[in-house]
């Protein structure tokens, strides 16, 4: 790890087509540390040569002097899609090969951790759905595993562990997988911070943006979540992991009506004043 403990997210920045030049934007405010994402539509090419994304993502890094803590995987369109639980089986292998690739390219840059979405809850079979869960991340634990990479989840609104107790009861079936841990999807749903906390033994990393009950993402001066609670948590943990600032202009959540450099910049200031160096 570089000399800082703040990451921003690349994938903050969605309107700027390259990731090369989304790279650099981290670098021009200011960031030491980026987290990068392979946010595909279409996962093919990444499975077939994992090497060039490599490649290629260390060439940004090198070119724009920055460091990576985390790397986001995401392939398909929708939530349904994504999910390594779905119920299609010759999707499900085509999800451990994108995987596979991904564990690789997250190894070769020698990025600790890969983060990916937990799955989702089979309305007409939810115990069905929670058995195949717990099956493919524990074989995509076992994978990075092998490759000296954390396999990290994000417990999110309108996943199979939307909630805290859900997110321990997945840790504690795998305990090797470790959460990238962003409050801002409990504070969403008014999920109180004494349960939200209970968390902070599983972070393998950390995301941060402000929020507040209903509101996924606001601006910081109307931030509700108490991080310095948060941090005090982690550290009486011993994390030592880093703390992303991950602003996300999308559609969904209304989360597109805000500035996110302006709130990026605001979030860095408050983690630094909270001891985060």
């Amino acid at each position: 790890m570089s000399g800082t403990r703040i990451s921003c997210s690349e994938y903050s920045f969605p309107a700027v087509a390259g990731q090369h030049e989304r790279i650099g934007i981290v670098r021009l405010l200011g960031f030491e540390l980026v987290d990068l994402a392979l946010f595909l539509s279409d996962g093919a090419e990444l499975a077939a040569a994992p090497g060039g994304v490599a490649a290629d993502l260390r060439a940004s890094l090198t070119a724009h002097g920055l460091g990576s803590e985390d790397m986001f995987l995401a392939v398909g369109e929708t939530v349904e899609e994504i999910a390594p639980n779905q119920r299609n089986p010759a999707l499900r292998e085509r999800g451990r090969q994108e995987f596979s690739a991904a564990a690789r390219v997250t190894a070769e840059l020698g990025i600790p951790g890969l983060t990916i979405l937990p799955g989702v809850t089979w309305a007409e079979d939810p115990d069905g759905s929670w058995a195949c869960c717990v099956d493919e991340l524990g074989w995509r634990v076992e994978e990075a595993g092998s490759l000296g990479v954390e396999v990290r989840i994000e417990a999110h609104a309108g996943s199979i562990v939307a909630v805290p107790e859900l997110a321990s009861r997945l840790c504690a079936e795998l305990p090797a997988l470790r959460l990238t841990l962003d409050l801002s999807h409990f504070e969403l749903q008014s999920v109180t911070l004494d349960r939200s906390l209970t968390l902070a033994p599983l972070a393998g990393h950390v995301h941060v943006r402000a929020a507040k009950p209903g509101a996924i993402q606001v601006r910081w001066r109307d931030n509700e979540t108490d991080f310095a609670a948060l941090l005090e948590a982690l550290r009486a943990r011993g994390y030592g992991g880093a703390y992303c600032v991950e602003y996300v202009p999308m559609p969904k959540w209304r989360c597109d009506e805000m500035d996110v450099v302006t709130e990026a910049l605001a979030t860095r200031s408050a983690l630094t004043e909270l001891g985060v160096v």
